[in-house]
């Protein structure tokens, strides 16, 4: 992507600017950062949002990234910064050492390799079974590090049956080439008919601490796994909401991406690893349930984004994530 130059791109790229770069500076652009490689470390300046609001929401972000990535990828060592210009100078310091200046908050965070992200992992085939249990057990000790839910609702039937209707509300809008009436109907009773069946154990794992703040975005591409370690990098688009959920939502969000590679025998192996580090052995009777949402979600994103921009790749990607979905839906 090409980068729309901030103000102090020039700066930014020059050698001396980064006393720890070890590479040329190289600059990219995301919906929320303008991103600065510099080698072992990566300098993400967060695009400035409501200056005009009274509560600085921008320090708010990145202050709350730094506290969610101690818990999902502490290695990364991430650090919060502030770019500010004095005397026709741009500098950038620690925020608490920063005084009253005015400026643009920064993340500092460890540079990580491409081939260790999941997507890589598993665009290659190259996703271990170690890999596969490695990834179950990260999730359930991450999972025990958080603070009980306070929302019974979210973990109701009722709730997650909302959920489904609202994307199929929203689905319905691209009946055609990616999906058919066929396949809704194919999903909506037996999701339904399991809710009933579930009710009594959704209720219990409320009151057992398993709904909980959701890490919530682990796509293939926000997991990384180096040798023993994995990191989850934080929520992109909003890290101030957090939707408190039933934890096998996380946990729907790599099995997902397991099937959709045609690896279920590596879902048995990452799930048999939550359970063994976690205990959570409910997981397993919900977790097509969440499957079944989360493969519907992925399916409208990508039936949108070919309807915004028309390309076979984004229509081939939903349907394939409307397959899967009706497939999870059978075994309900």
């Amino acid at each position: 992507m090409k980068i729309i130059k901030p103000p102090f791109h020039r700066a930014l790229n020059q050698s001396d600017f980064f006393v720890d770069a070890t590479i040329k500076v190289q600059a990219h652009e995301s919906s929320n950062y303008w991103i600065y490689k510099t080698g072992d470390w990566v300098y993400k300046v967060k695009k400035p949002v409501h200056p005009d609001s009274a509560i600085n929401l921008d320090e708010l972000f990145c202050k709350e990234m730094q506290t969610r990535l101690e818990l999902s990828a502490k290695a990364l060592e991430t650090s919060v910064y502030l770019l500010f210009e004095e005397k026709e100078q741009w500098r950038l310091e620690p925020l608490l050492a920063s005084g009253n200046q005015r400026g643009y908050y920064v993340l500092k965070q460890r540079q990580l390799s491409e081939r260790g992200f999941l997507a890589s992992l598993l665009g290659k085939g190259k996703l271990k079974v170690e890999q596969a249990r490695l990834l179950g057990h990260w999730l359930a000790d991450f999972h025990a590090q958080l603070p009980p839910g306070t929302n019974k609702e979210v973990g109701s039937p009722e709730f997650l049956l909302r959920l489904l209707n609202d994307d199929l509300y929203q689905a319905k809008k691209h009946l055609g080439k990616p999906l058919t009436q066929g396949q809704l109907d194919l999903t909506v009773r037996p999701f339904e008919q399991h809710l009933k069946e579930v009710k009594k154990l959704l209720g219990q794992r409320f009151r057992k601490g398993f709904v909980k703040p959701l890490q919530g975005d682990l796509r293939p591409s926000k997991v990384h796994i180096a040798g023993k370690t994995v990191l989850a990098l934080a929520l992109s688009g909003d890290p101030l909401k957090n939707p408190e959920m039933d934890l096998t939502s996380d946990l729907a969000d790599l099995t997902l991406a397991l099937r959709k590679n045609n690896l279920s025998a590596l879902v048995d192996v990452l799930v048999e690893g939550y359970i063994e580090a976690g205990g959570d052995t409910g997981c397993k009777t919900l977790l097509p349930l969440f499957e079944t949402l989360k493969a519907l979600k992925a399916g409208l994103k990508c039936s949108q984004e070919a309807q915004e921009e028309p390309h076979t790749e984004a229509l081939n990607e939903a349907k394939a994530y409307y397959s899967l979905m009706v497939e999870l839906a059978r075994k309900l």
